[in-house]
């Protein structure tokens, strides 16, 4: 009996694989070449913006994380500001229970990303399919289909993280080709994955049972649709939510309420403000369609019912700008109303009974659906960064292949090798935001900074109470990540972690163990021989002392000694003082490196994080010591020790080079590495 029934199942994949290979066969062979070239560049982008450390705990850490808490045996759960919290309690992905097997297989964020990517181009199967059925012309079907895989908010969606809303996308497209083909079973399995994306792929549903009902000439199943809809939205959004909420995990966005004053809450006081940018969006997500879609003027109706509530959306981001995942759901309806649009702009020109009239009224469907492609193409060229725009190649700050998007420099290969040595795989961790998503397959992991809360990290209460669920804490100290929002208006820079970094260096819970090249790790309660010491101390003398170096204008060198203490470990002594107040209140920083060896800067942390150079008054002496462990991949032998000051104000202080150094950089000693013995 068995061998029968692995008989029939073998002869029943067979025939599956061979239906495939069919449709495959019937495919546009352009579309498909097109396709697998769009599928590799959104998912190579994505892989790119990971392993540059240009992908934040939000989002892709976070879901990265939920999916990979499934491979131990839980229910999606992440760390949120106040303990574990399950993505059935947010968003209600219950999708991510599928990938959980193959994160299992691949367990990195990358894995995740590429297949969002690899869904998207899945999805213009079924448009294709569903376009030359409605159409019977196969440019016009192909051109379509073109136009879906360069829809600019479609790609942003997929360039932006991982998204339920995302993955939707050709479930949805599956489902209206099923619906228009009347294939009900299959119809009912695209639409349960959909809903199984994210609980508001509900309204898009909805509004496909509403289409059943009203012009589809369906009205039972489109009622089944509406309420099948409108049921799980409901249950998922007013019960299932804040049951699986745990109470020690309670948010504002918890409760009904609460979730949508967060998202539309601040709306009516930001429109005067922000009413032109959020119509400029409106044009972004529609122009491409208008011309086909004021033929589907029902299926339009519909994109635009989906896309109303993200353009009124008060959250953070913000959310209603196009370059995020929320436009998502409006793709499958806008391109359901290009097709359909196209199909009765055809149907109607060739309706016409003179001759001239209707060559002309093809004419201009014909324009119609080139330009509906050209507009498309144009505005992904223009608004999408990929390596479509010629910016992208330009090396500029936050664009295409620069280092804060695409760009993945030596230091960033240095993080991979050092967070595999030095960070353990599984205790409660409390990380910096760019770090987490790299070290994210653990139960618990706090961030320094959430970004829907940023007081939140000024509040010492809240920082602290985060401390005492974790063992280890992991931080940057030169945080390499600029969101630039003019000449000298940034996000991020050298100085973002140092709030969290002081606050570790006076907890007496914590020691540092392990620092290189600004990467920072602190465990609770260490091994006393273990901890790299970090102190300062200011003294006042009578007399000033001569023989200063000057860094800048203002800031003196009295004296250094590089003394040795055991193995690997130095112990740095220098002694700083300012004739006269600083100008400002701009933070310097000094940075300690070894000549000619990458990887081996050295943040002063005393005179950073416990007595930053703008609390120094003029005529002290600043002492500060610290301890710093060598590579072990540094070969024995004599090296320069040179030091700098930065001046954090600029954006690429983190790099430590001449667009941020304060007077020149020096050399203050030398150490003999591996031919010494301890005195």
């Amino acid at each position: 009996m068995w061998r029968i029934l692995g008989s029939l199942k073998w002869c029943w994949l067979m025939a599956k694989l061979k239906s495939v290979w069919i449709a495959l066969e019937r495919m546009d062979r352009i579309v498909l070449v097109v396709a697998i070239l769009v599928g590799t560049m959104l998912g190579a982008l994505s892989v790119f913006r990971y392993v540059g450390y240009n992908a934040g705990m939000y989002d892709l850490g976070v879901m990265s994380q939920a999916i990979s808490s499934g491979t131990r045996g839980q229910l999606l759960e992440y760390t949120y500001r106040n303990g574990n919290l399950s993505r059935l309690a947010w968003h209600v992905e219950v999708f991510y229970l599928i990938l959980v097997p193959l994160y299992a297989l691949f367990p990195s964020p990358a894995t995740l990303v590429i297949v969002q990517a690899l869904l998207f181009v899945v999805g213009v199967f079924p448009l294709y399919t569903l376009a030359l059925r409605k159409i019977q012309v196969r440019w016009a079907a192909r051109t379509i289909a073109l136009s879906y895989l360069f829809y600019p908010v479609a790609h942003t969606a997929v360039l932006f993280d991982l998204h339920g809303d995302t993955l939707a996308i050709p479930w949805l497209l599956f489902a209206i080709e099923a619906m228009d083909r009347r294939a009900w079973r299959m119809y009912m399995l695209w639409i349960l994955l959909a809903l199984s994306c994210k609980f508001y792929v509900a309204v898009p549903v909805a509004s496909i049972g509403g289409w059943l009902f009203l012009w589809g000439k369906e009205k039972q199943r489109g009622v089944f649709t509406f309420l099948l809809a409108g049921l799980w939205g409901s249950f998922t959004f007013l019960v299932l939510r804040p049951w699986l909420t745990p109470s020690e995990a309670v948010v504002a966005q918890s409760s009904t309420l609460g979730y949508l004053r967060f998202y539309f809450g601040q709306f009516w006081e930001g429109l005067a403000q922000t009413w032109s940018v959020r119509l400029l969006t409106a044009v972004v997500v529609f122009l491409p369609a208008l011309w086909l879609g004021a033929h589907a003027w029902d299926w339009s109706l519909l994109a635009l019912a989906v896309t109303l509530p993200v353009l009124v959306s008060s959250g953070p981001g913000p959310s209603y700008d196009y370059r995020y995942h929320h436009y998502a759901l409006t793709v499958p309806l806008v391109m359901a109303a290009i097709v359909y649009g196209a199909a009765r702009f055809r149907e109607q020109a060739l309706r016409i009974v003179f001759p001239e009239k209707r060559t002309r009224a093809l004419l201009r469907w014909n324009i119609a659906v080139a330009l509906t492609f050209f507009l498309t193409f144009a505005m992904n060229i223009m608004l999408v960064d990929t390596p479509l725009r010629r910016q992208f190649w330009l090396n500029q700050p936050g664009q295409g292949l620069h280092e804060w998007v695409y760009g993945r420099t030596p230091r960033d290969a240095f993080k991979d090798q050092w967070l595999s040595d030095y960070v353990p795989s599984e205790p409660p961790l409390i990380s910096s935001s760019f770090l987490a998503p790299h070290v994210v397959n653990r139960e618990v992991l706090y961030l320094f900074r959430y970004p829907d809360s940023e007081l939140d990290i000024l509040n010492p209460a809240h920082f602290f109470e985060r401390l005492e669920r974790v063992d280890y804490a992991l931080a940057d100290s030169l945080f390499d990540y600029v969101v630039m929002f003019g000449p000298d208006d940034f996000r991020g820079g050298l100085m973002y972690d140092m709030f969290a970094i002081k606050t570790l260096l006076q907890d007496s819970n914590f020691g540092l163990i392990a620092a290189q090249d600004g990467l920072l790790l602190f465990e609770r309660d260490p091994i006393p021989v273990n901890i790299l010491s970090q102190q300062v101390t200011v003294l006042t003398p009578t007399v000033l002392p001569a023989g200063r170096e000057i860094f800048g204008e203002h800031i003196y060198l009295v004296d250094v000694e590089l003394r040795f203490v055991d193995g690997d470990r130095w112990r740095f002594r220098f002694d700083w003082l300012i004739a006269q107040p600083l100008v400002g209140d701009t933070p310097f920083v000094a940075v300690t490196r070894l000549e000619g060896m990458p990887h081996t800067r050295w943040l002063h942390l005393p005179t950073t994080a416990l007595y930053p150079v703008t609390e120094w008054e003029p005529g002290q002496i600043v002492r500060e010591e610290f301890e710093v462990s060598l590579p072990d991949s540094l070969e024995p032998g004599g090296y320069n020790v040179l030091t700098g000051w930065y001046d954090t104000s600029n954006p690429f202080a983190y790099a430590t080079d001449a667009r941020s150094c304060v007077g020149e950089e020096m050399v203050v000693g030398e150490i003999i590495f591996g031919m010494v013995e301890k005195e």
